[in-house]
């Protein structure tokens, strides 16, 4: 693929196509008006008769267009222009591209280039335009009998940029980009590399191929042997049921002019996972040669800096190895030594990229990298910034004043657009629907089993904030304030869903003990308060009645069970 810039007007442009951008509602982009000027009011007679409506992706192409000179105009759709954000940039780039491609539009003059993404200059626009071409276009064929290539390929495409004193950045944000392109190339085509080529010597020869291809890198295989001597033993372990040898390739860069530190990058090469003796399930077991995904990326990176020259020392490593379930497999139960020293008991041989890594991250410590980071999965927030957190969710998500609806709005869904049921009851507003939603949505993440695990194991990283606390608030946030009140219907229906959901974790056991311990006494807290008498200034104090005898059923029935 050929990319160049340029800075010209439409009307000059001799191509095989012309992109220009066309936004929502059928509004032309500033060279989408110059083309229509010139077309004589061509360009805008189909937008009006609702050929394109401009919603990002939309196409058009367009053939002979009256006084152009390029054979072809490709009308993009761009959505709203205020609303253009660099996913959305890189999006309709290619969706062009494809369209380009499909279409056999061997050339193209790209004006999208020119469209204003917000907080985005000339330079980011054009790489990201580079980049986005470059993944559109890639295929992983090389292994296919019959190889599928398009009639026409996209062969040339040109990126205009506003000036012609922005001809250097975009010249210079092509090669950055194409550079990027082409670490993210190597990734992709390792990553997908069958496992019966792609074994952790495989991972050494594309290590070694780098070295070769280019000044400044240099590549060191270290096999079972040398890890044998390192005393490596966590990782020998997961090696040792395959037949293929484990192989940590150790790749250095070294662009800085002084002995600065280096960044070093460590990717798990797992070139395929079975489970090792802890079998994984059949299905979808094809898709664990893709466990090499790190050892991938840090290859990619490497070609990327080496080919954009920065600055940096960097050293990549590669820690190849393969888990097979065979006769000299690990197995669980067994007690490893790893290469600091520390033992470690194996419970399952599905762990095994812990294993790997760890010794690979002892390793590294031998080149002083520049920052190594706290190797804690997580870091503790401090309990004031999760009160304050739990506050903000009660303000805006729980509270009774949470997400006011104004009752002009409610009467005119109820109304106006949703009508009467047949028994002359308007039906609920689809607003007042999406509150809820919205609660319930926040509900199910903050009592997921996962979440009060995380919450009630994070005090081994110095979390002072319990889940007795974060239930206690959570209850509170939720009921309190309608203790000497009369609730809304949608009070209601979150206080009803709130002990729904503390009774489904009771009655499936999902949770962790404590975490079950907990919710029952959470249960129990909520009885209590539904247990008091209700207030005689309450104006509907039936319903109240009928609201508490409810959630006390719930709870009596969840306790039962």
């Amino acid at each position: 693929m050929e990319f160049s810039v340029k800075s010209g007007s439409p009307e000059k442009q001799r191509s095989a196509c012309i992109v220009v951008g066309v936004f929502e509602p059928r509004r032309l982009s500033a060279i989408a008006e110059q083309l229509d000027e010139i077309s004589e009011g061509y360009i805008s007679n189909l937008l009006r008769r609702g050929d394109l409506e401009g919603k990002s992706g939309q196409m058009l192409l367009l053939h002979h267009v009256p006084n152009v000179l390029s054979e072809r105009v490709l009308l993009v759709g761009c959505g709203k222009e205020r609303e253009l954000d660099e996913r959305q940039y890189r999006q309709i780039i290619s969706k062009t591209i494809s369209t380009l491609n499909e279409t056999g539009s061997m050339e193209a003059v790209c004006f999208l280039s020119e469209l204003h993404v917000k907080g985005r200059d000339t330079y980011w626009k054009v790489r990201q335009a580079v980049e986005a071409t470059q993944d559109c276009l890639y295929s992983f064929n090389s292994l296919k009998t019959r190889k599928q290539e398009a009639r026409r390929p996209l062969r040339k495409i040109v990126f205009n940029v506003p000036t012609r004193r922005e001809l250097p950045i975009g010249e210079r944000a092509i090669a950055h980009g194409l550079a990027v392109s082409e670490g993210i190339t190597t990734c992709k085509n390792v990553g997908n590399m069958p496992p019966n080529i792609c074994n952790p010597a495989y991972l050494a020869e594309q290590a070694k191929i780098l070295a070769d291809d280019y000044e400044g890198v240099t590549t060191e295989i270290l096999g079972e042997s040398e890890m044998e001597a390192l005393n490596m033993g966590s990782y020998l372990a997961v090696g040792r049921g395959s037949a293929n040898e484990s192989m940590m390739s150790v790749m250095k860069y070294n662009g800085a002019k002084d002995d600065s530190a280096p960044i070093v990058l460590v990717g798990k090469g797992l070139t395929f996972d079975s489970g090792g003796i802890s079998l994984k399930p059949g299905a979808g077991m094809d898709g664990m040669k893709y466990d090499m995904g790190g050892a991938a990326s840090v290859l990619g990176a490497m070609h990327a800096l080496v080919e954009l020259q920065l600055p940096i020392n960097v050293i990549g490593i590669l820690a190849g190895c393969e888990n097979m379930p065979s006769s000299k497999a690990y197995r669980p139960g067994d007690i490893l030594t790893t290469m600091s020293g520390q033992t470690v008991e194996v419970l399952n041989t599905d762990a095994e990229g812990r294993l790997v890594l760890c010794d690979a991250l002892t390793y590294v410590e031998r080149f002083e990298p520049g920052q190594i980071e706290d190797r804690k999965p997580y870091r503790a927030v401090p309990k004031a910034i999760q009160k304050k957190a739990m506050e903000t969710l009660n303000t805006y998500v729980f509270s009774p004043k949470a997400m006011p609806v104004p009752d002009g709005l409610v009467y005119y869904l109820q109304r106006h657009r949703r009508g009467f049921d047949f028994f002359g009851r308007s039906e609920l507003p689809s607003v007042i629907q999406s509150q809820l939603r919205v609660q319930q949505s926040v509900l199910d993440h903050l009592l997921h089993p996962y979440t009060l695990k995380r919450i009630q194991e994070s005090h081994y990283v110095g979390n002072t904030y319990t889940l007795a606390e974060f239930m206690n608030d959570l209850s509170d946030a939720i009921f309190l304030e309608d203790l000497n009140a009369s609730p809304s219907a949608v009070r209601k229906s979150l206080q009803i869903s709130y002990v729904t959901r503390l009774a489904k974790e009771i009655k499936t056991k999902r949770s962790i003990d404590n975490a079950l311990a907990q919710t029952m006494y959470e249960l129990l807290r909520i009885q209590e308060w539904m247990e008091a008498p209700v207030s005689s200034k309450i104006i509907n104090k039936e319903e109240v009645q009928a609201h508490r005898a409810y959630i006390l059923h719930l709870i009596e029935m969840s306790l039962d069970d």
